[in-house]
Order: structure tokens, then sequence, then C-alpha cells
């Protein structure tokens, strides 16, 4: 059971390790790019390749591809969030998890979430006092523009304490995440009660 600290004096460290690098999906398309456009001038391809049906087989392929990834991201103002996920629990408290990317101009700043199953939602962040690990509660942290924050076991997490129900793995559950960019409705898959992800993790969205 998750052991909370109020002492914030961590949330700058705990900001910094959890911020990753610019958003850099695009890096090394135009390169890619250029060596498709030589390997086919090389072999005389051309867009017409005869495939027929087979090319409406694919398009199908790709839409129920893209509704799959539809089903773990969301977005609104700015802020796009996937994998929302918690750990399957019949206890008391759960640790909630997601991947919050800031695509908007300005910074954004989560400040917690409204879980309708719990007496208490918060957001906290991971640290170690006298070699014990412990929750702190932090009021805030900020994302800038292009950047992300990865809550993720052992770092940051919305801690729902006083749980009104317990939670099977492949169940779902919803929340409102709060932004200063404004209110996120998630719907969080409940993985096994030992996950250390969300199952469909390392997925593009």
């Amino acid at each position: 059971m998750p052991r909370i600290s109020s002492t914030t004096s961590l949330l700058a460290l705990l900001a910094a390790l959890a911020l990753t690098g610019p958003v850099a999906a695009d890096e090394g398309h135009d390169h890619d790019a250029e060596t498709a456009e030589a390997h086919d001038e090389a072999h005389g391809h051309d867009d017409d390749h005869g495939h027929g049906d087979d090319d409406d087989d694919h398009d199908h392929d790709d839409d129920h591809a893209d509704e799959g990834d539809d089903a773990h991201a969301f977005e609104g103002a700015g802020v796009k969030v996937v994998h929302p996920w918690m750990n399957a629990t019949s206890g008391r408290e759960a640790l909630i998890f997601f991947e919050l990317e800031n695509t908007g101009a300005e910074s954004v700043s989560l400040s917690g979430a409204e879980v309708p199953f719990a007496e208490e939602a918060m957001l906290v962040g991971f640290a170690l006092e006298g070699g014990e690990g412990t929750y702190q509660a932090l009021p805030f942290v900020p994302v800038q523009p292009g950047r992300s924050l990865d809550l993720a076991p052992e770092g940051l997490a919305i801690l729902a304490s006083g749980l009104t129900r317990s939670f099977e793995e492949g169940t779902t559950a919803s929340i409102t995440l709060l932004t200063s960019a404004g209110e996120i409705a998630l719907t969080v898959a409940v993985e096994s009660k030992n996950a250390r992800q969300h199952s469909h993790a390392g997925h593009n969205h």
C-alpha cells in the first residue's frame, strides 16, 4: 500500500526526471523517403502495381488499426493522453498511470484528477525516505510545448484513495484529468495486478 508524505521539496527533481525530450516522431522520415524514391527509380516502380482488391484489403486493415489506436488515446485543448492504465485491485488504493503530451504552443500543468470511484485523488511522485519508498503529494507538474510527461510505476502517478469498488483485469474505469488547459475525460484500462505497463505500450498513436 503506498505511503503518502506531504513533503513537496522533490517536485522539481520529479518533474525533470519525468519530462522526456521533444517529440521527434518525424525524425528520419525525409531520409527514408529519399531512400524509397531512389529505390523506385532504380527498379522502374510506379504507383500502379496492379494489386486491385489487395489495396482495398490493406486499407481496410489500416482502418481497424487506427480504431484500436484511438481507443487508447484521448485529446483536448492541445493535450494528448495515451495508454491510461491501472493495476487490478480489491484494495482501497490504486495508482493510475498514462503519458501526457503537450501538443499546443503554451505550457500546460497537470494538477490531478477527478476519480468518481474514490474518496480522494491526488497527483503524487515516488521518492525514497530512509530507504523506504513513499509517494509525495504534488500540487502540479508543468509540461512545456512539444514535451511529454510519463506517469509510470515508481515515478509520477494519480493516487486514488478510498476506492468504492474492486477492479478486475480486462475491465475499464472512467476518470477526468485536471490540467491548466482544461479537463480531459479518460477511459482507464485495468491491467493485471502485477503489470508494470499498459498492455499496448510501445504502439504508435
